[in-house]
């Protein structure tokens, strides 16, 4: 799968499966390797032009096909959404 159509994947969850917005009871946490700093990952939202949004921390921050470690975040995000559906 490309980073595209995971996107899309994604996108195509929470807006059929949760009505565009999930907010998680215990964040995501995401390390890239043992010694990097861990993500957390609040919620998930969609906008506009199958854009998708993680909540990390107060604010939300778009997910980009061409970000550094999308498929580990893009991932993780996959098997939580695939927890609670």
């Amino acid at each position: 799968m490309t980073n595209k159509e995971h996107l899309q994947s994604i996108f195509d969850t929470v807006w059929e499966s949760h009505e565009g917005k999930v907010m998680f009871d215990e964040p995501l946490t995401i390390k890239a390797s043992p010694h990097s700093w861990p993500i957390y990952v609040y919620g998930v939202e969609v906008g506009p032009q199958s854009s998708v949004y993680l909540m990390t921390g107060e604010e939300w921050h778009k997910l980009e096909e061409q970000d550094r470690n999308f498929s580990i975040v893009a991932n993780s995000i996959t098997q939580r959404l695939n927890l609670v559906s």
